[in-house]
């Protein structure tokens, strides 16, 4: 049997379907491409995001998340759907305009797109009562305001740059990790230990006393004031705070153990100190201090540690309520024993802490106090190549990143208006 409908009637029928889609497809696309549909769905972010940051969390559920029995969180969740309705309506459109991964410019092809639309996704699972772990989908939320990269062309473009720039960067941050390890290691040869010389009350360690085991009861300055006058009868052992001759293993600190002793720290004095056998800083707590109405106390600059590391005292947390090791650096004005070059974890914070220029004149006059005036030249220099020359060359390549983004766009749209 032959058809009835002739073949040029057929022609006709599928050229007037095709100009239909055409037709469809273009306004769909016209309607995406407007710039009054981008702004919608920028307000619709900016909105939903301050919903976000207006949850109760006074009221939480088991799962830690906002409870809907909060007249304000219940009011949020409902709008949520709204939100959610007008991303999930904005993402279907974009891919009837573009394609969904087939295609130059199709959908998933642009990074933000496709953080787009695993936003969405999330947020479809989010309002799905019942959902396994539930709580942790939900939280992803937080995430939306990220949205706003690819509504703002300014930002974007800022994004495009720095993950251009990420190689060049990689290469610059080998740079700094290796300036830094440098004068970390340098910090941990020369300063190793000397952070936590203080100016002491007594010429050596003293005995703890039996009665009195808490710094704050009242006995503790009387304490305190006994062993100032009379610090032979409460001596704690019978060798001298430190000796050339001792090796880590031979010291007397190491062979007798950490003592069940202090030594009483002139806290009106935060300044590190130099000893004979540490450096050759300019601070040496020559200078006679009072205490309790004693004048002229004789001070000694010493430390919680031997000069090779061995720790002198138990670290127990009577009589400071911290430990006891701990009580030469335990101050703000120390930045609590944090600052130090005792190890090469802890050198390099301390040196990456100088770089960021946060308190680095700070760190450079412990140095210098405890171990010489060689310290300005050598942090002065660290500042110069970390601080300064390394910042102006991620600053410049930033830059040369920007520079080609923008040369880019001015060829494409070069291109665009040759076609036209």
């Amino acid at each position: 049997m032959y058809s009835s409908v002739h073949p040029e009637e057929k022609s006709e029928t599928t050229a007037s379907s095709s100009g239909i889609t055409s037709t469809f497809h273009g306004r769909i696309k016209s309607i995406t491409s407007s710039q009054y549909f981008d702004s919608f769905i920028l307000v619709a972010i900016i909105l939903n995001s301050l919903l976000i940051a207006c949850y109760d969390y006074t009221n939480v559920n088991n799962d830690y998340q906002p409870s809907v029995s909060s007249t304000r969180n219940y009011i949020i969740d409902k709008c949520e759907i709204i939100f959610t309705a007008i991303f999930v309506a904005e993402c279907v459109l974009k891919i009837m305009s573009q394609g969904f991964v087939n295609g130059k410019n199709a959908y998933l092809r642009d990074g933000f797109n496709l953080l787009d639309f695993v936003l969405v996704l999330i947020s479809l699972i989010g309002i799905i009562p019942g959902v396994p772990n539930l709580s942790v989908v939900r939280s992803i939320r937080v995430l939306r305001p990220l949205r706003t990269l690819s509504k703002v062309a300014g930002l974007k473009r800022v994004v495009n740059t720095l993950i251009a720039s990420v190689m060049d960067l990689v290469n610059v941050g080998v740079l700094l990790l290796f300036v830094l390890t440098f004068f970390a290691l340098f910090g941990v040869a020369f300063l190793r230990g000397l952070f936590h010389y203080r100016c002491m009350l007594t010429p050596f360690p003293v005995k703890m006393s039996v009665d009195c085991r808490n710094a704050t009861d009242s006995c503790w300055d009387n304490f305190l004031l006994e062993v100032v006058r009379d610090p032979e009868a409460h001596r704690c052992l019978p060798y001298p705070n430190n000796d050339i001759t001792w090796t880590q293993s031979s010291s007397q600190w190491y062979v007798n153990g950490p003592q069940d002793c202090v030594w009483p720290i002139d806290n009106t004095d935060m300044r590190v100190c130099s000893t004979s056998s540490g450096g050759f800083g300019s601070y040496t707590c020559s200078r006679p201090g009072n205490f309790m109405g004693e004048e002229n106390v004789s001070r000694t600059c010493g430390s919680n540690y031997d000069i090779f590391g061995n720790p002198r005292f138990v670290n127990s947390l009577d009589p400071f309520g911290f430990p006891r090791l701990q009580s030469g650096v335990f101050d703000d004005a120390l930045n609590w024993g944090y600052t130090n070059y005792d190890d090469f974890g802890s050198a390099f914070v301390t040196t990456f802490q100088a770089v960021t220029l946060e308190g680095w004149t700070t760190i450079m006059s412990h140095a210098c106090d405890a171990w010489s005036d060689l310290a300005i030249p050598v942090f002065i220099l660290l500042v110069v190549l970390a601080g300064v020359i390394v910042l102006n060359i991620v600053l410049a390549v930033i830059s040369n990143s920007l520079d080609k983004i923008e040369s880019s766009l001015t060829k494409d749209k070069g291109n665009d208006l040759a076609l036209e």
